[in-house]
């Protein structure tokens, strides 16, 4: 179930249940003789009820005066009384007077009673509801006695608002009105008869011609247990017909929610307008439409969250406020997208590194439990069970339940329904997913699905469910996503429970969750104190490992620096495990959580209980780990999920983290936590390599299936603790720095030589001598930096610069001299290092303590002289500035502060500050500023001053160094006070220092100088006129403030800068107040170019205090990409008096880019990873444990896995044997990209060498095996490759093998056309399904079938698609006679085997994979996503290529059309993506035909096969004038012929190609080299064009006379076309290229850098990449070799102007990697020339760069979508490898 709220805090308010009885109707006072009756007390919960519900409990509210007495027969006692009992609030809305509740009956104990009869029967005219009789002696007296049984008038309130007494409630002398709480309550009161009806009334036994006036029960004074079913109904205002009740009356639930939300009596009552009423009423049409009600009572003290969700729970529902509109809104999690449709994340959206989602097929339920209310049982709990017998088998056996309560279910149908639907959810391994994403992703809202694509991820794809969403701030802009994989993925379970369960023979599955890790001192301590440690400081392991059912224990053995594996630990039982249910983040709980709590769920081997501080601090009672932290806790509430409360964060030596949903956690095990340390003692700096292996019974799980796990000694145990309650500025969640720099540290000291385990929140302890700690940073991935050395907690502020700009993690780490056991003293740190997160923005001021606002000069450096911070006459009259003390009359102090964590090259340092000779006006002491730049040794690379300056007034200045020096690694600022007296007196303050590409000031008349006469001039009064003034100066000497006004506005605007776009805007401003009270505020607003505003910021609206003070104020605005002006908007509002006295004065705007790219697309090594790219992969599984790595979330086959081997893998299936004749062989080789890690190419096949050779049979004993039924449900899959392009119908596998056409069974088949098809011939009728794929020669080809019999179709899968048939006509295709399942197997007559190779046959029996499952292993033709290819080449034939290496030589693939070739460069180790031009082979493909022999000797040697792992070479022995001839070349005219191929030798050497005309002449003769493995040889002959350009080529086994022995594959390429080495087309297929599409702004018009990473044979003209619109050249953009040699870059203008930069005699060399760049900017290049505005870059070995543009241009507004890389819209295609391409819409720097 989702069951999802967001962000609903307003709801956890107690409703429903907390509306309580009023003290008025507080249990009256009873009679002498009471009632032996459980009576409502003032303050008792009145319960909620929704549908047809049974109040079990009904509220007594006691009885009234005189109502209650015994009445005497003579013989026994019978009791009578009236009482009422309140049932329920009404789900009226307040003041409605129709319809109301419904009383169905009653019961007593589980009894209804059967005489209750009614409505209405007395038919009271005053009565409000309903009346009913009951006299019956069968429920509590005896049938025959006349006044034994129960007998009264039962009174029903249907809770209506206009409801009034009824005549014969004697309630006292009350009437309902006088009793407004009653109002709108459904009630009951059990009255006696009334005396007019002379039919019904009940005479007294005791006194004859007297009648019952009260409820008559029995002899007993106890009240019986009573009980009433009623229905309550509830709709939504307005939308009454699509919320009416469903079925037998139960309500709608989105009617109930809305209800509990809106009603506003005793519920939340939130105003309608909060709640998207037409969502609810679309959920609610749904719901209708399912038939899916609710009956349900909410009867505790409940808070609306809780009812919500279990609403929620049971509908599979999510609420949610839009943050669009503010309102609440509901949806339901269904299958109701397209894939297609949905949006994608991927790369381009994604910020930072995902991590890879995790699956685990034992995690998963196979039986699940639903209890829900029966009403044929009175309402008592019933249980829906749904069970997955296909994962009871995968998990050897065993079952895995989880029960679920839904106690608003009252159908059996929907009961059962949801059963399915959970175990659906749980019985398949789905991923969980925490990601951050940028701003385009902001209209994504819980429970919407999305496709998540990591093409790094070996193309990784899948659909998943938002299940919370956090916006973060506008500053941060990124949004971070929880999601779980969409369950629609997956079809419904329809199953039959297994008669049995119970344990498998098969090895136990690998462990997948496992902490391998050293362990902590505390847990050393602990075991050396007990005895069973010598040495407390020899570094132990400590392993954890979470079971994989029905596993019982694990063990590790660990290889220490190579030495051998042993059992480092030895066989233990599990810990306890559990799963995170909610993320939790321990960063934020300050050392001590007493709020939140851990939710956990998937609880395994343990049950949480609570324990005592001491029992934690003492004995590490409860400690847990989860990831690295170690945690422990107090309390445990709930059953499943559990919260653990009151939570200790970060103990021993963890920090606190962030845990993501789906976590694993561990109990630490055996007593003080001792149960998993290792046995070997790990020496620092060793290399530990562990297997983890589990088991159950005996058996364990097989070494080479074991995960492996390496990690270094670090010595544990001897290093520090580290800081524990970290804070950053006082926060644990600090706030962005975008103004002042800076950040201090406060923490808590915390010694590893501590026998119990310190809370986080506890005093600072007693830390070991020489125990320090640095102040450090790291961004994203990068290394630490060193912030500060040697930092104590406190106030002490350090700068970020060395760590750079934007999001930023800082904390301290711990170091201290540690003496390891080798006798060496290093420095070591922490075991962790305590971090928060925190934004630096890069347009910060860099300095620390810039206006000394903290009275002192600290964050300076003071050489000369002592500084004294002064506040008289200060700037504005307010603040602080710094001077010399008394007796100092020089003062010189410089801060240097790092910006090692920028790329330097081109960026501005701007130095802002204002300065005076003295503040009080006198003197000529003067101020010096110097700014300078410094390299890493600090040498001076460039240098700005100021002064020597005796300014008279404060002053604004400004220093500012353009173009920093690439090597600048600081910047310092210096200031020097010289004075002419005792003691200097001049001054400096407001030091603001920026870093980065910046404009200059861009508003006019900034400081309201430019005209006495009209000071705003160059502002805009919209409202009211603005006077200047001069009487309390600022920065200048005059400032503005409204004439007198109620209001007053001024504006200016300003165009953005060129090259500034989407970037940041910075505001400095001055305010003041000259009198007190009127408020005045700054705005800065971003606006389009039609003037509408985009985002503001804005001060407060706000009166400065003091008066005649002027304070600074400072806005930051992030800018929309569409932003075209900036506004600064002055806004004076009168409070009281005259005149309006806001002031304003010295406004600097800036513009500010961002230093990192806004958008980029890369692919390949260019990509934030650095990988080369990757094409599509198959997974080729060979056993169970394979299919689960490759394919975690599919149903591993249950029936057969046959891979290549004559034994299948299952350990079940029959053994194969090979028919007669020869030909076919098992255990070959196919070599395939299987994309694993380890990086294999090959796996075994079956192969057979010719058409008709004898097929893989199953042997006799396995007559039956595949025996398929139609009655059955069944799948297959196979994986195979066709060696020759001729068809004319071959079988792949068959059912029905060497009988006749017309033998019950089933045949797949690859048919005359090339298409594979299923056959199914059964008993009436034959079903043939096929598919759209071309299967092409020598291309891995992949086929799935699956078989439903409840719809009776049956589907084929290929690469292209499903096709699916009806096969309800056919009968059934399973057969008595004796048959035997074949590989090839073929009926005589219609098909033969196929020359080629099957790899793998797959089969599944009675539970299968869906036929989306079975799609989803089908990867061989599924272009990865990170390939962001948009068209495929027009290739329409295969090509092969290079894929790998092997200890046979290169490994060759071959590529069909729709698969994406990706060649390998040899002796670099990397990938690319192949680009082939159009060339024709003129070859054959096989050694047949043409192909003679001519000399020497030519065989086919058996046992032998090519670099394709199939084609066998030809094996040739001879001289340079003996060997193999290919005659009837057309070579056409003279020219270049270009022969490649593959070969090897019998030993190195020389061999030799002959060129010849037909009539056998020389013409020109060539040499390669062999050697003994498997390489690719190239030559180009030359062609005189001789014999009517018909030739001949001899391939000799030697280059000289003496003869020599060669192998030659006949995977060879001759033509007139030069191609990349090791590539051979086959036939003649066209060029080989695609399109890639790419998402950028209109940005990338303007500013950015095309980049392309290839290796080329460039002859003629090549493109490396070319970057467009798809329609014409607009802004076009491309890097091309001209002629081969010239390297040139063209750049199209937004009217399609073209100019190219050209660097001349540039060739490509083919023998390594070749970087290509162009870059524009309309604003001009950051490399310090002014006049440049594009360049293009050739980096291979040298540094050129040629200017291309030497003036601005105009760029469009079409984005460019198309990027060509290797080719320029087909043409020009480059033969070569692309290693990747990238594309920024920011100016990267080269």
């Amino acid at each position: 179930m989702f069951g999802l709220i967001v962000q609903l805090g307003i709801l956890a308010v107690s409703i429903a249940a907390s509306y309580y009885l009023k003290k008025s109707l507080a249990g009256r006072k009873a009679e002498a003789i009471n009632l032996d009756v459980p009576r409502a007390e003032e303050g008792d919960p009145v319960p909620l009820a929704y549908g047809r519900v049974r109040i079990s409990s009904p509220i007594v509210v006691s009885q009234p005066e005189g109502s209650f007495w015994p009445e005497n027969t003579g013989t026994q006692v019978h009791y009578q009384a009236m009482m009422r009992f309140v049932l329920c609030l009404s789900n009226h809305r307040v003041g409605e007077t129709a319809g109301g509740a419904r009383f169905i009956s009653m019961l007593v104990g589980d009894k209804e009673l059967p005489s209750l009869t009614g409505p209405g029967i007395y038919g009271y005219s005053d009565g409000p509801g309903e009346s009913y009789v009951m006299h019956s002696g069968d429920i509590l007296g005896d049938e025959g006695g006349e006044d034994h049984g129960t007998h009264g008038t039962l009174l029903f309130y249907p809770g209506r608002w206009d409801q009034t007494r009824y005549g014969n409630d004697r309630w006292s002398t009350d009437t309902i009105s006088e009793l407004p709480a009653y109002r709108g309550q459904v009630a009951i009161t059990l009255a006696g008869s009334n005396p007019g009806d002379t039919l019904n009334r009940i005479e007294s036994s005791a006194t004859p011609g007297s009648y019952h006036s009260s409820w008559y029960f029995g002899d007993s004074p106890t009240l019986p247990p009573y009980s009433f079913i009623i229905e309550n109904p509830v709709t939504i205002p307005g939308y009454e017909d699509v919320t009416a009740p469903i079925g037998n009356g139960d309500a709608n639930p989105a009617a109930v929610i809305y209800d509990v939300l809106t009603n506003p009596f005793g519920r939340v009552g939130l105003d309608p307008a909060l709640v998207d009423v037409d969502s609810f009423a679309d959920v609610a049409a749904t719901l209708r439409d399912e038939e899916h009600g609710i009956s349900i009572v909410f009867a505790g003290s409940e808070d609306a969250q809780r009812i919500v969700r279990t609403i929620l729970d049971q509908i599979d529902g999510v609420m949610y406020v839009d943050p669009a509109t503010g309102k609440l809104v509901l949806g339901l999690i269904r299958e109701d997208y397209v894939v297609a449709d949905l949006p994608v994340v991927t790369t381009s959206n994604v910020i930072g590194k995902p991590k890879k989602p995790g699956t685990l097929w034992a995690g998963t339920v196979n039986v699940v439990r639903v209890t829900w209310s029966d009403p044929s049982k009175g309402y008592r709990d019933a249980v829906a069970t749904a069970d997955d017998p296909a994962n009871v088998a995968a998990q050897g056996g065993y079952q895995r339940p989880r029960d679920f309560a839904f106690p608003g279910v009252t159908n059996p149908i929907l009961a059962y329904f949801l059963a399915n639907r959970e175990l659906n959810f749980l019985s398949r391994p789905l991923e969980r997913l925490e990601i951050t994403v940028n701003r385009t992703m902001h209209g994504l809202r819980p429970g919407d699905p999305f496709v998540f694509s990591w093409p790094a991820w070996n193309g990784y794809s899948n659909v998943f469910r938002v299940m919370d969403l956090d916006h973060g701030t506008r500053e941060d802009g990124s949004i971070k996503i929880t999601a779980v994989q969409d369950r629609f993925a997956f079809p419904a379970n329809v199953t039959d429970p297994p008669d049995t369960v119970g344990p498998s023979d098969a090895d136990p599955l690998p462990i997948v969750d496992r902490l391998i890790t050293e362990a902590p001192r505390w847990v050393q301590l602990q075991a050396y104190n007990a005895g069973a440690l010598l040495n407390l400081d020899g570094q132990r392991g400590y392993y954890l490992a979470a079971p994989v059912s029905p596993d019982s224990r694990y063990r590790v053995e660990a290889d220490v620096d190579g030495a051998g594996s042993v059992a480092d630990s030895p066989a233990r039982p599990f810990p306890g495990t559990f799963s995170v249910s909610t993320a939790y983040d321990s960063r934020s709980k300050a050392g001590y959580d007493t709020v939140t709590g851990i939710v956990i769920d998937d609880v395994v081997g343990w049950t949480p209980t609570a324990a005592s501080t001491g029992d934690i601090a003492t004995d590490g009672v409860n400690l847990i780990q989860i990831g690295g932290e170690i945690l422990a806790f107090e309390t445990v509430t709930g059953t499943g999920p559990y919260t653990l409360g009151n939570v200790w964060p970060a103990l021993l030596d963890t920090v606190p983290a962030l845990h993501p949903v789906g976590e694993v956690g561990y109990v630490l095990p055996g007593p003080r936590a001792r149960g998993a340390l290792g046995i070997a003692v790990l020496p620092h700096g060793a290399t530990v390599e562990t297997l983890t292996a589990a088991s159950y019974g005996s058996r364990w799980t097989p070494p080479d299936t074991c995960p492996a796990d390496e990690f270094t000694a670090r010595s544990r145990v001897l290093l520090s603790y580290p800081a524990a309650k970290l804070l950053a500025n006082g926060s644990a969640t600090p706030t962005a720095l975008d103004d002042d720099e800076g950040v201090a540290f406060t923490f808590r000291d915390r010694t590893r030589l501590a026998t119990t385990i310190t809370r986080g929140d506890a005093s600072s302890e007693t830390l070991e001598g020489g125990t320090t700690f640095d102040a450090v940073a790291y961004k994203g991935d990068g290394d630490q930096v060193t912030l500060s050395a040697a930092y104590s907690s406190g106030t002490t502020k350090v700068a970020l610069g060395a760590a750079g700009h934007g999001a930023l993690e800082v904390g301290v780490d711990v170091r201290r001299v540690v003496t390891l056991p080798d006798a060496t003293t290093p420095t070591l740190g922490g075991w962790q290092v305590p971090t928060l997160p925190i934004t630096a923005h890069h347009y910060r001021n860099l300095l620390l303590n810039p206006r000394f606002a903290d009275g002192t000069g600290a964050g300076w450096t003071w050489t000369i002289g002592t500084p004294a911070v002064g506040t008289s006459n200060a700037l504005g009259a307010a603040g602080s500035y710094i001077t010399g003390a008394s007796g100092t009359t020089l003062l010189d102090g410089y801060q240097t502060r790092s910006i090692a964590g920028y790329d330097p090259a081109d960026l501005r340092a701007r130095l802002r500050f204002a300065a005076v000779k003295n503040p009080a006006g006198t003197g000529t002491d003067t101020v010096t500023v110097y700014l300078y730049s410094l390299d890493a040794a600090g040498t001076v690379l460039d240098t700005q001053t100021y002064g020597p300056t005796a300014a008279t007034a404060w002053t604004w200045n400004t220093l500012e160094i353009a173009n920093l020096d690439p090597d600048t690694a600081s910047i310092k600022v210096r200031v020097v006070l010289t004075g002419g007296g005792a003691t200097v007196t001049s001054a400096v303050t407001e030091l603001d220092l920026r870093v980065g590409q910046m404009t200059g000031q861009l508003l006019v008349n900034s400081s309201f100088e430019d005209n006495p006469v009209v000071p705003v001039q160059s502002w805009t009064e919209t409202v009211g006129t603005w006077q200047g003034l001069s009487a309390t100066k600022y920065g200048s000497p005059t400032y503005v403030r409204p004439n007198d006004g109620a209001s007053a506005q001024l504006r200016q605007a300003v165009s953005i800068t060129t090259g500034y776009e989407g970037g940041a805007a910075t505001l400095i401003c001055g305010r003041m107040n000259d009198a007190a009270s009127d408020t005045g505020k700054v705005t800065l607003a971003a606006l389009d170019g039609g003037g509408s505003v985009l985002a503001t910021t804005a001060t407060a609206d706000e009166a400065i205090s003091p008066s005649n003070a002027w304070a600074r104020r400072y806005l930051a605005l992030e800018l929309p990409a569409t932003t075209a002006t900036v506004r600064v908007q002055l806004d004076a509002t009168r409070v009281s008096g005259t005149p309006l006295n806001a002031c304003f004065d010295d406004f600097e705007l800036r513009l500010h880019k961002h230093l990192d790219p806004d958008e980029s697309v890369a692919i390949g090594s260019l990509a934030d990873d650095g990988a080369d790219p990757v094409g599509a992969t198959q997974r080729l599984p060979e056993n169970r444990y394979q299919w689960y790595r490759d394919f975690p979330g599919v149903l591993a086959p249950n029936h057969a896995i046959y891979a290549g081997s004559l034994v299948g893998k299952i350990g079940t299936e029959p053994l194969l044997e090979i028919g007669a004749g020869d030909g076919t062989t098992a255990l070959a080789t196919m070599v395939a990209d299987l994309g694993l890690p380890s990086g294999a190419q090959t796996v075994t096949a079956y192969e057979s060498a010719s058409r008709g050779a004898p097929p893989v049979q199953v042997s006799p004993i396995g007559s039956s095996f595949a025996n398929f039924s139609s009655a059955q449900p069944f799948a297959m899959e196979i994986f195979f490759r066709v060696a020759e392009p001729t068809w004319g119908g071959v079988a792949v596998a068959c059912g029905r093998w060497r009988q006749t056409p017309t033998t019950l069974g089933w045949m797949l088949i690859v048919d005359d056309d090339g298409h594979p098809a299923i056959v199914l011939t059964g008993s009436t009728d034959e079903v043939t399904v096929t598919g759209s794929q071309v299967v092409t020669a020598g291309d891995l080809q992949g086929v799935a079938v699956h078989y439903d019999p409840l719809t009776t179709t049956v589907t084929l899968i290929d690469a292209a698609g499903t096709y699916t048939a009806d096969c309800s006509a056919a009968g059934n295709w399973r057969t008595d006679d004796v048959r035997r399942m074949a590989l090839w197997g073929g009926v005589d007559g219609l098909y033969d085997s196929f020359p080629g190779q099957i790899a793998r046959w797959y089969a599944w029996i009675n539970t299968t994979p869906s036929v989306s499952d079975l799609q989803s292993t089908l990867t061989f033709a599924t272009t990865p996503a990170a390939l962001l290819v948009g068209d495929l080449s027009p290739r329409t034939g295969s090509i092969a290529c290079v894929i790998g290496e092997a200890d046979t030589g290169v490994l060759v693939d071959t590529f069909g059309p729709g698969r994406v070739p990706v060649g390998y460069l040899q002796g670099f180790d990397r990938r690319g993506l192949l680009r082939s031009p159009d060339a024709p082979n003129l070859t054959p493909s096989a050694f047949t035909g043409d192909w003679t022999a001519s000399g020497g000797t030519v065989t086919s040697p058996a046992g032998v096969v090519g670099p394709d792992g199939y084609a066998t070479p030809a094996l040739i022995t001879g001289t340079n004038a003996q060997g193999y001839l290919l005659s009837a070349l057309a070579l056409g005219s003279a020219g270049s012929i270009y022969v490649q191929g593959f070969a090897r030798g019998a030993t190195a050497h020389t061999a030799r190609v002959v060129c010849k005309n037909n009539s056998g002449s020389t013409v020109d003769t060539q040499d390669f080299t062999v050697t003994t493995t498997w390489q690719p040889f190239r030559v180009v002959v030359a062609w005189d064009g001789s014999t009517s350009g018909i030739g001949k080529l001899l391939f000799c086994g030697s280059s000289t006379g003496s003869a020599a022995t060669i192998y030659l594959s006949p995977l060879l390429y001759v033509g007139t076309q030069p191609l990349w080495p090791g590539t051979v087309p086959i036939g003649d297929p066209g060029p080989t290229y695609q399109i890639h599409e790419v998402t950028l702004t209109e940005r990338a018009n303007r500013e950015g850098e095309l980049a392309v990473e290839l290796v080329a044979d460039v002859t003629a003209d090549s493109c490396a990449a070319h970057l467009w619109n798809g329609s014409d050249a607009h802004d076009a953009r491309a890097i091309a070799w001209a002629g081969g040699a010239d390297v040139v870059g063209s750049h199209a203008t937004g009217a399609g102007s073209n100019t190219d930069a050209t660097i001349s005699g540039s060739a490509a060399d083919p023998s390594e990697p070749h970087t290509l760049r162009l870059r524009w900017n309309r604003a001009g290049l950051v490399d310090g020339t002014a006049s440049e505005w594009t360049s293009v870059r050739a980096e291979q070995g040298g540094t050129e760069t040629a200017t291309g543009r030497t003036a601005t241009w105009s760029a469009s507004t079409s984005v460019v979508t198309k990027l060509d890389v290797g080719h320029n819209d087909g043409a020009d295609v480059a033969a070569g490898l692309v290693l990747g391409v990238s594309v920024k819409s920011r100016e990267p720097r080269i």
